[in-house]
């Protein structure tokens, strides 16, 4: 390291961090099972969902990543890669690599827990929303000419 240089950011450390945890552990389910005929639909929802989350990390900048949905000085709105289409599409990833658990093997529980994420990550972009709309007057404009998780849709 030279004198110039500064370590990376402790927050930027913990994003890259999860990142990596993800991809490593998507990527060790997946090898690790033995998918049948039936179940490839399964393993490439999974897969869509880890590609989808990179794009959006490394689109946004992982050192921007949070869990929690709130607007800070680091904040920057991002319109391009997924997010020129969909708002959250980390978001979307989650749910897509979560449904292709649902069914691997299916239980009664496994269904019900997809709802509850849906639920919680509805609510999320909402306050998230609401928070982007009071800080950057350009939001709504994007919010008419985007969708929230799923292109088309929704």
């Amino acid at each position: 390291m030279t004198p110039r240089q500064s370590p990376a950011p402790a927050n930027r450390r913990v994003s890259l961090g999860l990142v990596a945890v993800q991809v490593f552990t998507s990527a060790a389910l997946v090898l690790t099972s033995r998918p049948t005929l039936h179940a490839r639909w399964q393993l490439a929802l999974i897969v869509a969902g880890v590609v989808l989350a990179l794009w959006a990390v490394f689109a946004i900048g992982p050192w921007r990543v949070s869990v929690m949905p709130e607007v800070n000085q680091r904040t920057q709105l991002v319109t391009s890669g997924p997010y020129r289409w969909i708002r959250h599409p980390m978001y979307t990833a989650l749910l897509l690599f979560a449904a292709g658990f649902v069914t691997l093997p299916l239980t009664w529980w496994k269904p019900l827990a997809w709802l509850a994420l849906l639920s919680v990550l509805v609510l999320k972009a909402r306050i998230e929303e609401r928070q982007l709309v009071a800080s950057f007057p350009q939001y709504a404009d994007y919010q008419q000419r985007s969708w929230r998780f799923v292109p088309w849709c929704y």
